[in-house]
């Protein structure tokens, strides 16, 4: 039971958090959110299992180096756009693919049916008359 209940409060807490707070926040407050919570998560396993960051990082590092520059040309390409940008994306139409795209045909009308409403139910309710 001592391990039951608070794997319910945190569970409550968890979906109180998910389906309440989260949604009404802002991509930006998510995003660095996120980041910081990668970051104390990081500085915890390095506290938690230092022993693991030996000299085999030096390793490490030499194995996974174009790994580890590409996701920083990534990261750095996002944040030039967003300067560039202010945040809000550019339009579809500035867009090299959308605008060499072939525009769509116009959409056929439909025939009008006309003001049919009044007309057509006192038809129908003079045939229901008759019978």
């Amino acid at each position: 039971m001592e391990l039951f209940i608070p794997g319910l409060i945190v569970i409550v807490l968890g979906a109180i958090v998910c389906f309440i707070l989260l949604p009404k926040l802002a991509p930006y407050t998510l995003g660095m959110m996120s980041i910081l919570l990668f970051v104390v998560g990081l500085y915890s396993h390095y506290n938690t299992f230092p022993y693991e960051y030996g000299s085999n990082m030096r390793e490490l590092m030499h194995d996974y180096a174009g790994l580890i520059m590409l996701v920083v040309t990534i990261l750095g390409f996002i944040v030039a756009i967003m300067l560039v940008y202010g945040g809000n994306p550019p339009p579809m139409s500035s867009m090299p693919i959308i605008s060499s795209l072939p525009s769509m045909p116009a959409m056929p009308s439909l025939p009008s049916l006309g003001n049919t409403g009044p007309k057509r139910n006192s038809m129908i309710s003079n045939s229901f008359k008759t019978a």
